[in-house]
């Protein structure tokens, strides 16, 4: 749930950041920060598609899965950045800087998330049990 919100919050944060570059430099003429933010725009997009692509393939070791998707991305920003002048090759380091916060705080919204359905599946399955114990006990009866 609080993921949804953020992911819902960074949407409509975006959509206003595009909307507000781009008329104001329709009105004033000033492109170059209106590019800067359509080029992560166009970023966003393509990590987007990149991670439906990796969800595609799953394995048994979760940390796997994650740790590809991260260097997939690492590299994507990385040549985004060069290819947009953003980073020079021997500063290319910072796109670790740049992108390693955001899993971090990804990864521990998602872990939030399944320790909650982890309980929840665990609660039915108690409740299932003293049920199925219950039937058990009305049939022996019978």
């Amino acid at each position: 749930m609080i993921k949804n919100l953020i992911k819902k919050s960074l949407i409509v944060a975006a959509l206003i950041t595009i909307a507000v570059y781009t008329i104001s430099a329709i009105l004033n003429g000033d492109w170059n920060d209106t590019y800067f933010i359509w080029k992560l725009f166009i970023l966003s997009g393509l990590i987007c598609v990149l991670q439906l692509f990796l969800n595609r393939f799953k394995s048994e070791y979760y940390l796997l899965e994650v740790l590809v998707e991260y260097f997939a991305v690492i590299m994507m920003v990385g040549a985004s950045g060069l290819l947009y002048g953003w980073f020079r090759l021997q500063d290319l380091w910072q796109v670790f800087v740049y992108v390693t916060p955001v899993y971090v705080v990804s990864y521990l919204l998602d872990l939030s998330r399944t320790r909650k359905e982890l309980d929840f599946i665990n609660e039915r399955i108690k409740k299932r049990s003293k049920e199925g114990i219950v039937n058990e006990e009305v049939n022996d009866n019978v």
